[in-house]
């Protein structure tokens, strides 16, 4: 059968919801794999972009509301310095020190949070408490860039807004500067910073196989690599 034919067969079942079958797990269906993979993926996404949307506005605003004092330095300084650690040394930084040290420093015997792995060994159905626990982790080390990218189009922002003839306007009626930043340019802001987080988001769902491979976090980018590494095994054996 032609290449193209095999294409476009392929293509129409995809379409179809039809993924076909895995050729190195005794034949089971892909899309469950996927699609369970894929939540796994999302949910880490929306928890850290939230966070992280939380955390970046409020440095942000910090920042601009108080430029060129020691808030805004710090705010300033905080994001260089999250923008240049590798996401893969900060998630080996953290599992050492919340898995290794903290716990030696306490006392306590398991690790305080998680180190791998979405559920603890032998837990059945779903737990939040478990759940929110293991995704702390990953959570920090993947938002730890983003507040520092969120924080930096927050303060750019808003410093633009403030410096709007209708914010001249807003002090000249006498409202106070409370008023004038959060409610006048907080609002006008927050375009660019939605419009950014918009695209992180459909970049991180795809993007994440450095995190999800340093805490084992059975989502789209370990599935990935997990199918790779398969995949080339086999192709090893078969030659």
């Amino acid at each position: 059968m032609p290449f193209w034919t095999r294409y476009f067969h392929w293509l129409s079942n995809f379409v179809t919801g039809d993924l076909g079958t895995s050729l190195v797990q005794n034949g089971a269906e892909v899309w469950p794999l996927v699609r369970t993979a894929l939540v796994n993926t999302l949910v880490l996404v929306a928890v850290a972009v939230t966070l992280s949307l939380m955390v970046g506005i409020v440095l942000g605003t910090l920042g601009a509301a108080r430029r060129g004092l020691l808030i805004d330095y710090a705010a300033t300084t905080t994001s260089f310095f999250g923008l240049s650690i590798p996401v893969f040394w900060l998630g080996l930084m953290l599992q050492l020190f919340f898995g290794l040290y903290l716990a030696n420093w306490l006392g306590v015997t398991p690790p305080l949070l998680p180190t791998a792995g979405l559920y603890s060994p032998g837990q059945e159905g779903f737990d939040l408490i478990d759940r929110a626990r293991h995704l702390a982790l990953p959570t920090m080390a993947l938002s730890l860039q983003l507040v520092a990218v969120y924080s930096r189009y927050m303060r750019a922002g808003l410093l633009d807004a403030l410096s709007a003839e209708y914010v001249r306007t807003a002090y000249a009626k006498g409202l106070s500067e409370r008023v004038v930043v959060l409610r006048h340019g907080v609002r006008n802001a927050l375009i660019p910073l939605t419009t950014q987080a918009a695209l992180d988001i459909g970049l991180l769902v795809g993007g994440l196989i450095v995190t999800e491979q340093v805490f084992q976090y059975p989502g789209m980018g370990l599935l990935f690599l997990d199918a790779l590494h398969a995949g080339t095994t086999q192709y090893c054996c078969l030659r």
